[in-house]
């Protein structure tokens, strides 16, 4: 990957974790009642929509953490939509 694709990429996930939508869903997970560790359930819910796209799934991926996302909740929701064991 070039120093201009990673800076895209970097650019795309700042301007995604200031979108109001984004940091309204994170703060509404964030605020309610776990129901999985680090909410990880909602996050999969959420990240679904783009499981099938590895870029995007890094770019929304680390916008919703830069927004206040529980890490280990996104992390573990990746892992399950990947394959790979939590």
């Amino acid at each position: 990957m070039t120093t201009e694709q990673k800076e895209k990429i970097n650019q795309a996930v700042d301007m995604l974790a200031k979108d109001e939508d984004i940091i309204t869903f994170v703060n509404k997970v964030e605020s309610g009642i776990k129901t999985t560790k680090g909410n990880y359930g909602k996050y999969m819910q959420f990240l679904t929509n783009y499981a099938d796209n590895n870029t995007m799934l890094y770019v929304v991926k680390e916008a919703i953490i830069k927004a206040g996302a529980d890490i280990e909740g996104v992390n573990a929701a990746i892992g399950i939509l990947k394959g790979s064991a939590l």
